[in-house]
């Protein structure tokens, strides 16, 4: 497997699995949070605490291909950050701004994880609302870096597929 196809592949599945992870995050906050409903109450035959391991597994599934994806795309990444950059390639702006919110929502989500934990359920309260509110701005952005991209993977899809038959 070529490399392009190797990252069109993480991409695809990342964008899989984010969009269940923001999916569910949302549904999260509309039913129980916004809407002040018990944890036993059922959305779509499930519990609050079935939806938050779905969100949870459906993270940590996307943070592992984050992980290859950063892997893959690490010379341009780290062009991303070099000091005195003045004119950045197209969507390099975005994806700057993905990092800096995807890295906050992550430690807000993780921090009220550990408050719950602890039994500090105010101080959970409190992440967790900041983390919900950056879930939604991470998904909207996380589109727009998805969308920068789009003509690049049906491109490189297109390729694969005429070279392949």
């Amino acid at each position: 497997m070529t490399k392009t196809i190797k990252k069109i592949t993480v991409d695809v599945i990342n964008f899989i699995t984010l969009s269940i992870s923001a999916f569910i995050g949302i549904l999260i906050q509309a039913n129980y949070h916004m809407a002040h409903k018990a944890d036993t109450f059922l959305v779509y035959g499930f519990d609050r605490g079935f939806w938050n391991n779905l969100h949870v597994i459906s993270t940590a599934l996307f943070v592992i291909g984050l992980i290859y994806h950063i892997v893959l795309n690490f010379p341009a990444i780290k062009t991303m950050f070099k000091p005195r950059k003045k004119h950045l390639p197209k969507g390099f702006g975005i994806s700057r701004i993905l990092i800096l919110v995807m890295v906050v929502t992550s430690l807000s989500g993780i921090i009220s994880f550990i408050f719950n934990i602890a039994g500090e359920y105010q101080i959970r309260f409190h992440f967790l609302e900041i983390h919900d509110k950056l879930g939604i701005i991470l998904a909207v952005i996380f589109l727009i870096h998805f969308a920068q991209h789009f003509k690049w993977m049906l491109k490189v899809i297109r390729k694969s597929v005429i070279d392949n038959s």
